[in-house]
């Protein structure tokens, strides 16, 4: 068994209401979490210099220590995660901090040779530890750093000390994790994408090893392929800890709305696979089942965490007892008060399955949205439609009227779930995010197929009114 079971959440640009949260967060407990691993980014309440970082819906203080408070009472661990290179959009893409940026036009990396970086950094690693006393660790990020050693400035450095740029990473991430054990005595975590190909002699040259502990990550099929004996073996050597990182959601596409589970309990199942394969040898720390939320600061709203919870459980559940047979999925429906059982595979995803969890009302939204998108989809490609309804056919105002109502004959009642649907989203969305989030996943999700549909029902009763057509040519 792994000792720590963390979940992450990825709160930044839209932080669930702190009453939502009174809710999930005992209820991942008793799903089997141990811990959360929480990234605020601009959802912290920074202050002073750093109040531009948070954004105006940002939790205050007092939302900090009432989420710290639950965490404690259910002897939960808890460890923020804040960047320290690359993944700093929420700062660098402001005007008063856009002179550290690696690439000018680029707001995704810090410089590291910057004389201003470290001293910002220092602060948001201060005023995040502030509101968390009594940290046993903190995670520094250090994950893809798209653009590093691009800087005049940095190249010189390199030149200078003879580093290449995984010489230069080590060296910025050595001095961040230093200060974090020195001045608090807390732990650091990184990621392990960016030191992956390194060498351990690189690795072990740095002095890193002191410092940090790793939390290696892969979402995708292929860990036993990707993840070979011999990386291990460089990071036992040069590595004081090592974590595993998974995804129970968001780690499909970014602008995905509904998580597909079986996609995701493969991703455990060969995480699983590994640990019992190499947990003799390997010391592993734990895993963090991660649940991303947007796949960078500009990026849109991904798989929001409500229509997840049956995910995180089913992975959960495997993690703990390595079990997603028939029996075990069906304690997982039962466990979230489901009436039907839990459907794994979103293309066998015909009708809604009803539960009560925090948040089910949403999980029900996410399953009615993907069933119209499968039949508005079902309609376009319908022969009446592509052939008597194409853009060419509306452009002219030359269709067939029999071949547009059999293409057509379920666009009303679609249109009618598409209005319901956005209603009901609006009201159920509002349970868990302020109207900022609300408007924003509707934006993004409802408001376009509800627009084309109106479109498309104003063009087939346009279509319907003509009764006499010109002659060739058009």
């Amino acid at each position: 068994q792994l000792s720590h079971k963390l979940v992450h959440l990825d709160l930044k640009g839209a932080p669930p209401k702190l009453s939502y949260l009174k809710k999930l967060i005992p209820y991942m407990k008793e799903m089997g979490a141990t811990g959360l691993l929480i990234e605020y980014e601009d959802s912290f309440p920074y202050w002073g210099p750093l109040s531009s970082l948070a954004a105006r819906n940002a939790y205050s203080r007092k939302d900090i220590a009432e989420i710290l408070s639950l965490a404690k009472g259910l002897e939960m661990e808890v460890i923020p995660i804040v960047q320290s290179i690359g993944h700093m959009e929420s700062s660098l893409k402001l005007k008063e901090f856009e002179e550290m940026r690696e690439v000018p036009n680029y707001p995704q990396v810090i410089c590291p040779t910057n004389n201003k970086t470290i001293p910002l950094i220092k602060t948001m690693i201060d005023q995040i530890i502030e509101l968390h006393p009594g940290l046993n660790w903190l995670h520094i990020g250090a994950d893809e750093v798209f653009n590093m050693g691009e800087c005049v400035r940095c190249q010189a450095f390199m030149v200078a000390n003879d580093f290449g740029k995984g010489e230069m990473f080590l060296h910025h991430i050595k001095k961040i994790a230093k200060y974090v054990k020195d001045v608090y005595d807390v732990q650091p975590i990184i990621w392990d994408d960016e030191v992956r190909k390194a060498p351990a002699s690189t690795i072990n040259k740095s002095g890193i090893k002191d410092y940090v502990e790793i939390m290696v990550w892969k979402y995708d099929p292929g860990i036993m392929a990707d993840l070979r004996m011999d990386i291990w073996e460089k990071y036992m050597e040069s590595f004081a800890g090592i974590w595993i990182a998974s995804a129970f959601k968001g780690a499909s596409n970014p602008d995905s709305f509904i998580t597909n589970i079986n996609e995701r309990l493969n991703n455990h199942k060969e995480w699983m696979e590994l640990v019992d394969m190499y947990k003799s040898v390997i010391p592993f720390r734990g895993i963090t089942l991660t649940g991303w939320q947007r796949f960078d600061h500009f990026s849109v709203l991904c798989e929001l965490l409500p229509q997840a919870i049956p995910s995180l459980a089913v992975n959960l559940m495997y993690v703990t007892q390595r079990q997603a047979d028939h029996t075990a999925l069906s304690k997982v429906g039962q466990a979230l008060e489901c009436n039907s059982y839990i459907n794994l595979d979103l293309k066998y995803l015909d009708f809604v399955n009803k539960c009560h969890f925090p948040g089910s009302n949403f999980y029900e939204i996410a399953q009615r949205l993907h069933i119209l998108q499968k039949d508005v989809a079902k309609m376009y490609a319908n022969p009446h439609v592509k052939g008597w309804v194409s853009e060419y056919n509306i452009q002219h105002n030359f269709a067939s009227p029999q071949h547009v109502e059999q293409g057509l004959q379920d666009l009303a009642t679609m249109l009618f779930e598409v209005r319901k649907l956005k209603t009901d989203a609006e009201k159920v969305l509002s349970e868990v995010y302020d109207e900022y989030t609300v408007h924003e996943w509707l934006e993004q999700n409802l408001l376009k197929l509800l627009n084309d549909l109106t479109e498309l029902h104003k063009t087939c009763l346009n279509l319907l009114s003509i009764t006499n057509w010109p002659r060739r040519p058009i």
